[in-house]
């Protein structure tokens, strides 16, 4: 299997979509706001095979301290596979070539994990912290939130 790799914005908004669907993600995402998302994004890495999109990841930052994983996804099918890794390598790669939160050089790289992802992150140097906050400000996300901490501490603690 041939999977083509590329680092650039050429992401239709509903290519997004469909593979955020493929995750249970997509009743959360409008189209157009699919499009501002890819817009704003500082960097994104995206898999391709036989010109289907796969696998994408999508940094969001200040361009000087700040990097944020804000997408990560490889569709189901795919997973397993290195495709993944490979998006991670490219987002690691960039965060070097701009030297912000990797190796001693200073900022931050960050992401949140709720799925089981995490054994893959740790392989690429990322630490599980619990220092930070998240707004929940309904009722809805709050329980969302509320759950993702209680499975956590579980985990960790």
């Amino acid at each position: 299997m041939k999977i083509e790799y590329s680092m650039d914005k050429n992401i239709a908004p509903e290519e997004l979509l469909a593979l955020a669907e493929t995750q249970g993600w997509g009743n959360d995402r409008p189209i157009d706001r699919n499009g501002q998302a890819i817009e704003g994004s500082i960097f994104i890495a995206s898999a391709r095979h036989e010109g289907r999109l796969i696998g994408l990841l999508r940094l969001v930052g200040d361009g000087a301290y700040c990097l944020h994983v804000a997408d990560f996804i490889v569709h189901t099918e795919y997973q397993s596979k290195g495709i993944g890794a490979q998006l991670l390598k490219m987002s690691l790669e960039y965060a070097r070539e701009q030297a912000i939160g990797i190796d001693d050089n200073i900022g931050d790289f960050t992401l949140f994990t709720t799925t089981s992802a995490e054994k893959l992150y740790k392989k690429h140097g990322f630490l599980s912290a619990y220092n930070g906050m998240v707004l929940a400000s309904s009722k809805r996300r709050r329980g969302i939130e509320e759950e993702f901490n209680k499975r956590w501490l579980e985990e960790h603690v």
